[in-house]
């Protein structure tokens, strides 16, 4: 037995050396193929990366020349059995930068992180320590040329699994089965294309295919440009080390890279037109109904006049897809392209694919979905009827219908091209002059065809040789092109680069029709004079006469249906489509109250970038709100009017306008305060019992709503009020502001916010003692209830019982 444990124990410790020895010795070479042999065998391609495909599986051959240099990839969709989100030319996913290496005998692939710049060598052993770029994959070598002058790798693990690189493929389950293989793959000079079949059984059986296109990045990488605020241009971050400054974040703009050849570029600075280099070209989907392609052609072209401004002559190109080249393919990363996408969603879309380290656009593409012809009628229905007899119907005019594709494409190119939206440019016009023939046929209805100016709803029936819609590009947009695109051809860093946009801003700064305005996605903009779907620099008076076209709309359509075929408009429709409008217009109007004007100048001066709206317009846009609440049931008959008026009013009386109120004020030395705003608000929703007068069921429905609004408060009146009714120090300023001694409320000597809350996402900002007016108001109106209830008709009396009684309970 004692024998018999020594042998058990000498036997462990020697496969426990022996095993040390296994890992000591270095990983054997893998033997390989025969280079010459397996060329014999396979089907090859040559390109940039060579193609091999031998035994049913697909191979790349990678030059040593290709080692270490910058690849991008993108996985576009070329055919799928879903639409929604995987329909043909869908970008799936655009790889960071990544490079081939050659390392323990295999191919390694690995990722860069372009999000900084090293800007003084003296830092380059820090970021070398602490910046390795990680393999992502790597690769068995099947076979080497001669010389080590290739590597031969399978690809099959990369392209289908590789999550790092690839498609979000579906989501798998047990008993999920799925399949996926390459079935194709394309070499060319400057890319390699690889296709991929995925598909799915269950939970719901689908299926789509999917083609990565690799190429190398330029060797020499594009000049970055600075991006600015005042110029409306996607763009990419990126941070600064210098080792005597602060870490810094800057960003540069996306652009193409358009330069004159060089054999041009003496006559080019002489200011002769000359074609760039390399032109910038979209190809029109061949799925597009025919009637589609020539205006998209066109609105794509429109460009052309912005880069004749700056030199360049048929800088842009639109061309239909080739229908005898077998090279092209729609979803090669080398061709730009506009799709068709046949599905009910109402939207057009433009964006592109960039090179990180520079910004430059590699491609563009452009998706217009058929669901575009009933938003086109959905907007152009309501605000063009009255005028443009050719909206009327259930189907648009076809000349309308080309301008309105053609207007589109101009748009969604221009996000192509590293533009973004700019809802200031239609606010550069003066509202009377959209009735003016001659002003409207010379400049259009807006200064960029980058804002959503859809169509020009202030001219009236009676107006002559007036201008509906976008027709152009505007001066806006010819300036964007400049200072995007234009070539400085004597700066040798983006800093040099930069004086001279910075001088051009300074040509143009207090012009209007050069001011940029992000969009704002919030329901009620910051700025009034930057709006989704507005025309004109005043939006009471712009929706005043909007207003007077829904009203003609309101009185005639039944006309207009009684001369027209069977696609007449039901009254039910008519009504949908007036109502949606003139809730825009409301809102508007509404975005006057606590609006901020943007400036044109840098953010840096901010003293004078931020500008409230004047009190007096404040109070016009309230006052303008008042009477359309009081108009609006002589016109439109409709159940929903209540339910509007209730919607217009408790935006009036939500604490988010109160908040508008109070932080604009710190921006002029004469405010709007939220006080004399719920004063104003007061006296139109207790005009009738304040005059001793009987309300009607509309003014009933308004005064009901306004007691609740302010009972609730958001949830915190009610809670509120019991300690701030034992609170005697508890008093209002005279800017509407809290002044307390009470530990339960903060005390507060300046009714201005601070600066230091410019615009650093405003409706996340502190709310000013909403609850305290709300209580305030509350107690001034039960004093009111008391004699109103005792007056009027049985309704009007035991209207104002319930609502003191209903105060009463919280006070």
């Amino acid at each position: 037995m004692k024998k018999n444990l020594i042998f058990r124990c000498l036997l462990l410790g020697f496969c426990l050396l022996f095993s040390q020895l296994l890992k000591a010795q270095p990983n054997k070479r893998a033997v390989l193929l025969s280079y010459p042999n397996f060329i014999k065998t396979a089907r090859t391609e040559r390109g940039m990366f060579s193609v091999h495909f031998s035994d049913g599986q697909y191979y790349l051959e990678i030059p040593a020349t290709a080692l270490n240099k910058d690849l991008i990839m993108t996985s576009k969709v070329k055919s799928s059995s879903k639409v929604v989100n995987n329909y043909a030319g869908a970008l799936l996913a655009v790889s960071k930068v990544f490079y081939f290496t050659r390392e323990e005998g295999k191919l390694m692939i690995r990722q860069k992180e372009i999000d900084s710049r090293r800007q003084e060598k003296g830092l380059e052993l820090a970021f070398k320590r602490n910046g390795i770029y990680p393999v992502v994959q790597q690769f068995d070598i099947l076979c080497q040329s001669a010389r080590d002058s290739s590597f031969v790798i399978g690809i099959a693990d990369f392209m289908l699994r590789n999550k790092e690189f690839g498609i979000d493929r579906f989501e798998t389950t047990a008993k999920e089965v799925s399949f996926e293989a390459i079935i194709g793959a394309r070499a060319f000079p400057e890319n390699v294309n690889i296709e991929c079949h995925f598909g799915q059984t269950s939970p719901e059986p689908s299926e789509q295919y999917v083609v990565r296109s690799i190429r190398m990045l330029p060797t020499q990488v594009m000049p970055m440009r600075f991006s600015d605020p005042r110029v409306n241009y996607f763009s990419a971050k990126f941070t600064s080390y210098e080792d005597t400054k602060q870490v810094t974040s800057r960003e540069f703009i996306q652009r193409w890279n358009l330069q004159p050849k060089p054999e041009d570029r003496e006559r080019f600075l002489a200011g002769e037109l000359i074609e760039p280099a390399k032109q910038i070209v979209f190809y029109v989907d061949d799925a597009f109904p025919e009637f589609w392609k020539e205006p998209i052609r066109k609105g794509i072209e429109d460009w052309r006049t912005a880069f004749e401004k700056i030199g360049f002559k048929n800088a842009i190109i639109a061309k239909d897809f080739p229908k005898n080249d077998p090279d092209f393919d729609p979803e090669d990363i080398r061709y730009s392209t506009v799709r068709y996408i046949p599905d009910a969603v109402e939207n057009a879309k433009g964006n592109s694919v960039i090179d990180p380290r520079s910004g430059e656009i590699l491609q563009g593409m452009v998706y217009i979905y058929h669901g575009v012809l009933k938003m086109y009628d959905g907007w152009a229905f309501p605000q063009l009827a009255a005028t443009v007899p050719g909206v009327r119907g259930k189907v648009i005019d076809t000349n309308l219908l080309r301008r309105m594709i053609r207007h589109t494409a101009t748009h969604e190119s221009g996000h192509a091209l590293g533009l973004m939206h700019n809802m200031a440019g239609s606010s550069a016009y003066p509202v009377d002059s959209l009735r003016s023939g001659s002003f409207t046929g010379k400049y259009g209805i807006s200064a960029s065809v980058m804002d959503y100016a859809r169509f020009n709803y202030v001219a009236q029936p009676k107006d002559k040789g007036v201008t509906y819609m976008p027709m152009k590009l505007g001066p806006f947009d010819e300036f964007a092109i400049k200072m995007g695109y234009k070539p400085i051809f004597d700066a040798d860093s983006p800093e040099k680069d930069a004086e001279m946009p910075m001088k051009w801003f300074q040509e143009y700064a207090d012009n209007p029709l050069y001011r940029n305005a992000a969009q704002d996605y919030t329901r009620i903009p910051l700025d009034p004079t930057a709006q989704e779907g507005d025309v004109g620099d005043d939006a009471v008076k712009a929706s005043r006469y909007g207003i007077e076209n829904l009203k003609y709309i309101v009185k005639h359509f039944s006309q207009w249906g009684a001369s027209r075929d069977k696609a007449q408009r039901s009254e039910a429709e008519v009504y949908g489509l007036v109502l949606q409008q003139y809730t825009a217009y409301t809102n508007m109007v509404l975005a006057n109250i606590g609006g901020i004007h943007l400036s044109n100048l840098s953010q840096n001066e901010k003293d004078k970038f931020y500008k409230a709206v004047p009190v007096k317009k404040q109070r016009e846009a309230l006052q303008f709100l008042f009477t359309e609440m009081v108009e609006l049931p002589k016109w439109m008959s409709t159940l929903k009017i209540k339910d509007l008026q209730i919607k217009l009013l408790n935006s009036l009386t939500d604490r988010d306008i109160f908040q508008r109120i109070t932080k604009s004020g710190g921006f002029t030395s004469n405010p709007y305060t939220p006080k004399t705003y719920m004063e104003d608000l007061y006296e139109f929703v207790w005009k009738s019992a304040l005059k001793h007068k009987v309300p009607d069921e509309y003014e009933r429905a308004r005064q009901y709503f306004f007691v609740k609004a302010l009972l609730s408060g958001n949830g915190t009146v009610k809670q509120l009020a019991p300690e701030a009714k034992r609170n005697t120090n508890t008093k209002l300023n005279t800017n509407g502001i809290t002044q307390t001694k009470s530990t339960e409320f903060p005390e507060l000597d300046d009714a201005k916010p601070a600066r230091e809350w410019i615009l650093q996402g405003y409706q996340d900002v502190a709310m000013m003692d909403y609850q305290v007016i709300c209580y305030s108001t509350l107690k001034q109106l039960s004093t009111l209830l008391i004699k109103a209830q005792k007056r009027g008709d049985k309704i009007t009396r035991n209207h104002y019982e319930f609502l003191y009684k209903a105060i009463e309970k919280i006070l």
